[in-house]
């Protein structure tokens, strides 16, 4: 996706990245408006450039980090609100299945966003109902995630699928003994590395970034209602 803000850079006529100012970005953004695809000749569709600007923000985020730029440009760099597109109810199953390849497995954290993000759209789990889970809700003797407090306060048991079982139990095994301390007496099934209990807002946030990433317009609530 970056070789359009990179065919547009080189249009400009900077001598180098580090030139670029405020006054370059929004011109962008009506650039993208005006290219076509070359299978059908089409003008990008709205969830398309959204895509682009999301990928180049995080570009122009991270020439910022490295000292090239003086400032995070990304952070200029906005879609009108009338022009973003609504964020789709409903994933198919290849985005769902790529923002499920994201995360780093290799990784603790890596594996517990990847679980997150799969009990959303593989068990139709809340973000809160996610942040509430303990390690005594599992029971993989009945293949069942016991949900407490849920939509109107209500509970509930979840069938645990054979693939979501798997998940877990990988992460029990390889990521969560590296994200909660032994000694510390905590049930939390999910804990980041400051070794307390995820909030919402940390879990919203996270699978937030996964989407960007995967240039989707969504949040865990799109997972969620992606589930069948």
């Amino acid at each position: 996706r970056l070789k359009f803000f990179m065919n547009y850079f080189a249009g400009v006529g900077l001598a180098g990245v580090e030139e670029l100012a405020r006054k370059h970005l929004p011109p962008f953004i009506d650039y993208l408006r005006g290219l076509r695809s070359r299978k059908n000749g089409e003008k990008f569709r709205p969830i398309t450039v959204f895509g682009i600007v999301t990928a180049t923000k995080d570009f122009l985020e991270h020439l910022h980090k490295e000292e090239i730029l003086p400032i995070d440009l990304g952070s200029c760099l906005e879609m009108r609100l009338e022009e973003k597109p609504l964020p789709r109810v409903v994933l198919t199953e290849a985005e769902a299945e790529k923002l499920l390849s994201l995360p780093d497995v290799g990784d603790p954290v890596g594996l517990l966003d990847r679980l997150m993000m799969a009990l959303m759209y593989g068990a139709g789990l809340r973000l809160s109902e996610v942040a509430r889970l303990d390690l005594y809700d599992l029971d993989f003797e009945e293949k069942t995630l016991f949900i407490r407090n849920g939509k109107g306060k209500k509970d509930r048991l979840v069938p645990l699928a054979p693939a979501l079982e798997a998940s877990i139990q990988d992460y029990l095994k390889r990521a969560r003994p590296h994200l909660v301390p032994r000694r510390s007496g905590q049930t939390h099934l999910f804990s980041g590395k400051r070794k307390r209990p995820l909030s919402k807002g940390s879990i919203g946030c996270a699978v937030k970034g996964y989407f960007r990433r995967a240039g989707l317009a969504g949040s865990c609530h799109a997972l969620r209602h992606s589930f069948a």
